[in-house]
């Protein structure tokens, strides 16, 4: 006989995984403040400070943010960005697990939860959490779980269950540009009030 705690489980991402974000996150403004530093300019150096404990604040609130919780009624993804969505657990009716191949970047293992007709209920990006903990997941939920025989891209992904990745995902060079410029205005704006300091 089965207890109710048989029918629960919450996943967190591997704390490895969110050193290595945090690590990420730290080169390029270390590299920057370093440059500022040399350059002499302590206002710009300051504001680099600023932003690097910024970044880090965000670094650790997405890796508190993210969660999986089964419960015997609903399945909880919480995402940063994304929100929370709740899916009642009679509604999943089989999963996808495919290796999701990026712009750049290694495949990632990505979970679907799919309703009865084969649209999408909730994404998990299971690559952030254990692989112990997903297989848990995907016994518990115990439902049919494909697995496409290649990895697949975003696009590919969005074109057989639609919904299943973002715009940014699919069209991932314009994401990058949008990025780009927005961490060039970042630098503009420290080295102005770098200038104006003197």
């Amino acid at each position: 006989m089965h207890s109710h705690h048989d029918h629960r489980l919450v996943l967190r991402p591997g704390t490895a995984r969110a050193w290595a974000g945090v690590l990420l996150a730290a080169i390029p403004l270390g590299i920057l403040f370093a440059v500022t530093i040399v350059a002499g300019s302590a206002a710009g150096a300051a504001g680099i400070a600023g932003v690097s404990v910024l970044c880090f604040g965000i670094v650790v609130a997405i890796v508190r943010a993210r969660h999986v919780e089964v419960t015997p009624h609903e399945v909880v993804v919480r995402e940063p960005f994304a929100g929370e969505r709740r899916v009642a657990r009679h509604l999943v009716a089989r999963m996808v697990r495919a290796d999701l191949v990026p712009f750049r970047g290694p495949a990632a293992d990505t979970l679907l939860l799919l309703d009865a007709r084969g649209a999408v209920l909730a994404r998990i990006p299971a690559q952030v959490y254990p692989r112990p903990d997903i297989d848990r997941l995907v016994h518990l939920l115990g439902v049919p779980c494909e697995r496409p025989g290649a990895p697949v891209t975003p696009r590919q992904l969005s074109h057989r269950w639609p919904g299943a990745a973002g715009v940014a995902e699919r069209r991932p060079f314009a994401a990058y540009l949008v990025l780009a410029g927005a961490a060039l205005l970042l630098i503009v704006a420290v080295a102005l009030v770098g200038a104006t300091a003197f």
